[in-house]
């Protein structure tokens, strides 16, 4: 198993529409090949800008790899 790990900056009140977005992108992930899960996690602020941390599981790193570099 291989995990990608991302952290994100949003914009104070952007919020919802990155969280959306996000959801309608992972979503489809769901019939690329190697693909396990996404977890997405919300943290906190410091006025400016909302925290975030993303994960994603995929069965191996050359999975991961070829989704990357493809179409």
């Amino acid at each position: 198993m291989y995990i990608e790990m991302s952290r994100s900056e949003v914009v104070k009140g952007e919020e919802r529409q990155f969280e959306q977005s996000s959801i309608e992108r992972h979503y489809k992930l769901k019939d690329i090949p190697g693909y396990l899960s996404a977890h997405f996690v919300r943290g906190g602020t410091n006025g400016v800008v909302t925290f975030y941390s993303l994960h994603t599981r995929w069965t191996s790193k050359d999975e991961f790899l070829n989704w990357c570099t493809g179409e």
